[in-house]
């Protein structure tokens, strides 16, 4: 089963990256290799989708001072549908992308791309 509903995930060591690659139908032996101290991965997936043409994209990946000296990570993600015909095949759009590991225990935020909060906070953010 791939990703059938609509989430998005941080993975932050290589035993969990491993577990969703399996869970999602990826060869074991061809799982991404990450320098765990340098990056983390984060991960936007649209959940099942009754044709293909459909995509998710990681547009924004930022940080910003959270509490406790802590940063926050905010990943902003915009979503598209189909233009046209598509082939009509489930398809499990999804768009994984590897970024600088900050002190990760602060906050995590994904923001779909025009939503009021992704609008209000996106000028203060420093893109990574």
């Amino acid at each position: 089963e791939r990703h059938p509903n609509h989430e998005c995930q941080v993975y932050t060591g290589q035993a969990a990256l491993t577990t969703a690659w399996v869970r999602d139908g990826g060869d074991p032996g061809k799982v991404p290799v990450v320098d765990w101290k340098k990056h983390i991965v984060v991960a936007a997936f649209a959940g099942q989708k009754p044709t293909a043409g459909h995509q998710i994209k990681i547009s924004t990946v930022a940080i910003q001072a959270g509490e406790n000296k802590f940063w926050d990570l905010y990943v902003i993600y915009k979503e598209s549908e189909p233009t046209g015909m598509a082939a009509q095949v489930i398809s499990y759009p999804s768009h994984v992308t590897r970024v600088s590991r900050v002190n990760t225990t602060g906050k995590v935020y994904f923001l779909k791309e025009g939503s009021q909060e992704a609008s209000q906070i996106r000028a203060r953010l420093k893109p990574r």
